[in-house]
């Protein structure tokens, strides 16, 4: 066993498109034939400019989760979000694959090969698939990657087609981890670097936007804002070793599922300070910066900012109950609103381990076993599946991110992210959180099932509000104790709409282990 040190976390065009997507799956294969190996988790973010913007679509920002392995080569998950111009409440999101090559005294250049899709801001009016191939070149100073790069955009059904400029930055996330689903190590040690950054909780979240229409009508056309509810998830990091006693980081994923604005989204990252009141009993100040919009909320460009004060509830040692009071805000737009919320989470082993950070005893740190699955899924037609104005037909093909957390050997808790790439409904997304239940049949057989709620919207999908449900079973193969060939079968129904049919899907499954 290998132990690891990281840090969080398409006319022409069509055969332009199946020839980049042949690299992509090329890259894919290289990395999965290595992943035994991998070496680094790193964080990227990008800030890019259209040269040639035809649409209200002027600038991005993309957010990654990379895996690196010891010979440059790299795969993740990536969302990219409108930024500039007047497109909030674009995203695209995917998988992106690719290779670093050295060329000494700190430089580099590498290649990489985005595929995924998505929409919004009513400017995708077809599949919304995009194939994004780009050239970075680069230097290291400390910890960060600096680099700047050009690439290309083209979103099919849609006006996107631009060349494009990026700048981007990228470090490793310190987290601990281990190859595989291991208890521990025990005589083992990892050399770790410091500061590290450790996994304080994940849960999922309620809160209503109250809009604050005193101060801007909130939508794009003119009218009135009414409430929204907004369901997701998120997960704290501890930042004790990095950033001081106290401090968290969090990355936070809403999307509406009740009262106005359906098919609006966010994503937002930032900074907590928490101070212990009693052993059950934290309150919390906090603050955050991130991409939103859809629904026809005006976002403007897309960046929005948060602020809130809460209390945090430790339930046995067992859970924590969130409650918080807050202010959002569009920078661009004409949108705000009082946020109070709730969040039930699961933590993982209070506020941080007091051990030395260059020598670590693993059998003195505590395990948590995840699983990440990359997949495509299919949702078949059926009737109903879209408004009636809509007359697009065929199934819809989606992008699939999974996140599996371990209670213990038989349950888990999931999180699922679904983006699509086919099916004339640009825009549409999913967004789940559930449970799960795991049997082993054989040595490398593993059969789950799993309930799943969540927000979807876009693409002129029929889900009513957005609240949706999934019953899902998965089988998998085990390929070696890091990963597994995935296949699942599920059925999908919007609460309200008239969204109700199968669900199918394949992937690859990775499995770590964190330490804390």
């Amino acid at each position: 066993m290998r132990l690891l040190n990281m840090p969080i976390a398409t006319g022409g065009w069509a055969s332009k498109g199946s020839y980049m997507l042949r690299i992509f799956y090329s890259l894919c294969f290289g990395l999965f034939v290595g992943f035994a190996q991998a070496d680094e988790l790193k964080l990227r973010i990008a800030a890019d400019i259209l040269t040639d913007p035809k649409t209200s679509l002027e600038g991005n920002v993309a957010k990654s989760i990379l895996y690196e392995t010891d010979g440059g080569t790299f795969f993740g998950g990536t969302i990219y979000s409108a930024s500039l111009g007047n497109a909030g409440g674009l995203f695209i999101g995917g998988f992106e694959a690719g290779q670093k090559f050295e060329l000494g005294a700190g430089y580099f250049v590498e290649a990489a090969v985005f595929f995924g899709g998505g929409g919004g801001a009513s400017i995708v009016g077809g599949d919304g698939t995009l194939i994004r191939p780009r050239v970075n070149v680069g230097t290291r100073i400390g910890d960060y990657e600096l680099s700047v790069g050009a690439s290309y955009m083209h979103v099919t059904g849609s006006k996107i087609s631009s060349p494009v400029i990026e700048f981007a930055i990228s470090r490793p996330l310190n987290w601990l981890l281990g190859d595989g689903h291991i208890d521990q190590c025990t005589g083992c040690v990892v050399k770790a670097q410091s500061p590290y950054v450790a996994v304080e909780s994940v849960g999922a979240a309620y809160k209503s936007y109250l809009p604050l229409t005193s101060l801007a009508v909130g939508k794009r056309d003119g009218s009135i804002l009414k409430p929204m509810q907004l369901a997701g998830a998120g997960i704290v990091l501890n930042m004790d070793h990095m950033w001081g006693a106290g401090w968290q980081s969090f990355i936070n994923a809403y999307g509406a599922m009740g009262g106005d604005g359906e098919g609006y989204a966010e994503i937002i990252i930032g900074g907590r300070y928490g101070y212990d009141v009693t052993d059950w009993l934290n309150v919390y100040a906090d603050a955050g910066f991130g991409f939103a919009g859809g629904g026809d909320v005006d976002t403007g460009g897309g960046a929005i900012v948060s602020g809130s004060i809460g209390a945090k509830l430790r339930v046995f040692n067992t859970a924590e109950v969130e409650t918080s009071i807050g202010y959002v805000a569009a920078l661009g737009g004409g949108f705000h609103a009082i946020v109070p919320s709730v969040k039930l989470s699961l933590p993982f082993g209070g506020t941080g381990a007091n051990v030395d950070v260059g020598n670590l005893d693993v059998a003195h740190l505590q395990a948590t076993h995840w699983s990440i699955t990359t997949g495509y899924s299919i949702i078949p037609e059926h009737p109903n599946m879209r408004y009636p104005h809509d007359k697009d037909t065929g199934f819809l093909g989606l992008t699939d991110f999974k996140a599996d957390l371990y209670l213990n050997d038989n349950f888990y808790m999931t999180g699922q992210a679904l983006s699509v790439t086919t099916g004339g409904a640009g825009g549409f997304a999913i967004g789940l959180v559930g449970v799960g239940a795991t049997l082993p049949l054989s040595d490398k057989i593993d059969v789950s099932a799993e309930l799943l709620m969540g927000a979807a919207a876009g693409g002129a999908i029929n889900v009513q509000g957005g609240l949706v449900a999934v019953g899902q079973l998965d089988v998998d193969y085990k390929l070696n104790d890091n990963m597994s060939l995935t296949s699942n079968f599920g059925w999908i129904k919007a609460v309200k709409g008239g969204l109700n049919g199968p669900m199918l899907g394949a992937g690859l499954k990775f499995h770590f282990t964190s330490f804390r």
